[in-house]
């Protein structure tokens, strides 16, 4: 594996209505081609829900777009297809955009939506070039130019798109009219699609290549990647042995890239922009429910005043944050934490009945409470808190209310 061109960013999985997060593939039909891009990405899902190819049934399709042996095209006429994979023109058809649903009219298909796209799952899709291994040892230096050439072809293209999304560029328009020329009008009817092309990816540069084969630790470098495809391919009887590549073994401080290329250094951006997730981190803050954007979603219990959370008992949930945030770096990842007030519930009753402000009635499983001859509601948090603060337990042993009601 000599190079790595990009990250996808325009493959997509649809789903009907019946199914509102990854969770939820549990039982459901899915159609994807035999042998392509989306095998792993399915398998990324999957198990990014704790489920596994046994927990879904598999509808395989010859193509991947452009026939009636495609995902998409079995998504519209079979019903019983829960969900399927396509790259964007298919998702398009299907539901209308990556943030739209169907509505049935122009050929979409009714209340289909993405579930998960590699917009969000975006270090799922490694785009890579390979060759021969004799080939490669036989003309080290040869394909180091190539992939310098390459690498410096994709710093000239986005400097041109992002010249022409400023200001329409002759040269960039002249770029699009070669892709049109080379995959035909057929594939690309009109110079737009040939721009989504560009846009449905990222590239990675000199820095990204570095990383993917070099950087130690790396959950999605080659090694990371190696063992995921080598593991899919033997499991799923793909593959009898496991026999795989080799890394590119390029030394990324040659003179033919350090004295060629402009772009050689990481540039770290801030990957947590406030200001664009601040409405949704309210609301669950608030303790508002998830939204139908909701990929995934997932908990970890804990007990009664725990402070401790050792990696002996919690180390595969710690485990599967990390790698969910790596695979999904385009996604928000939202932390919200819970306390279950039942055991501070139960000090309070019995500290307000011993105190004799609390009164009980009814029989088990069927009490009901009045504070100081008034109806109270055990389950209003918020109600219980405020009678704490204004001291209608005053004289509870401390112990008891503050040390038990603080994490509420």
């Amino acid at each position: 594996m000599i190079l790595q061109m990009t990250w996808s960013a325009g493959d997509h999985m649809i789903a009907r209505t019946n199914v509102k997060t990854v969770s939820d593939l549990k039982g459901k039909t899915i159609a994807l081609q035999q042998g392509g891009p989306h095998v792993g990405m399915l398998d990324d899902v999957l198990k990014s829900a704790r489920l596994t190819w046994n927990d879904v049934k598999v509808v395989w399709t010859k193509d991947l777009t452009g026939s009636a042996d495609s995902p998409a095209e079995l998504f519209k006429k079979r019903t019983d297809i829960d969900a399927c994979f396509a790259i964007t023109p298919d998702m398009a058809g299907l539901c209308g955009g990556l943030r739209s649903t169907g509505s049935g009219a122009e050929g979409t298909v009714k209340g289909s939506r993405v579930l998960v796209s590699t917009a969000e799952l975006s270090r799922s899709i490694a785009d890579v070039y390979v060759c021969r291994k004799d080939f490669y040892d036989a003309n080290k230096e040869l394909v180091t130019k190539f992939v310098a050439a390459y690498l410096k072809a994709c710093e000239e293209v986005i400097d041109l798109k992002k010249q022409h999304e400023a200001s329409p560029s002759a040269a960039y328009k002249n770029l699009l009219q070669m892709t049109q020329d080379i995959y035909g009008k057929t594939t690309i009817p009109v110079l737009d699609d040939a721009n989504g092309l560009l846009s449905d990816c990222t590239f990675v540069g000199h820095p990204g290549n570095v990383a993917f084969f070099t950087e130690q630790g790396n959950l999605h470098g080659f090694e990371a990647f190696h063992k995921a495809a080598l593991d899919l391919a033997v499991g799923r009887g793909y593959a009898k042995e496991r026999f795989g590549l080799f890394p590119s073994g390029l030394d990324y401080k040659s003179p033919l890239f350090m004295s060629y290329l402009t772009r050689t250094t990481v540039e770290r951006q801030d990957r947590f922009r406030a200001e664009a997730v601040r409405e949704e981190i309210e609301q669950l803050s608030a303790g508002g429910g998830l939204d139908e954007r909701t990929i995934l979603s997932f908990t970890i219990n804990f007990e009664p005043n725990q402070t401790a959370f050792g990696i002996e008992q919690y180390g595969a949930e710690f485990k599967r944050v990390v790698e969910t945030a790596d695979k999904f770096g385009n996604a928000v990842i939202a932390i919200r934490g819970h306390s279950d007030p039942t055991k501070t519930l139960l000090d309070l009753v019995k500290a307000g009945m011993s105190k004799g402000v609390l009164k009980r009635s009814g029989t088990s499983g069927n009490y009901s409470y009045s504070l100081n001859g008034r109806p109270l509601d055990l389950s209003s948090t918020a109600a219980l808190l405020n009678l704490i603060e204004t001291g209608a337990f005053d004289g509870v042993p401390e112990s008891i209310l503050v040390k038990r009601c603080s994490p509420l």
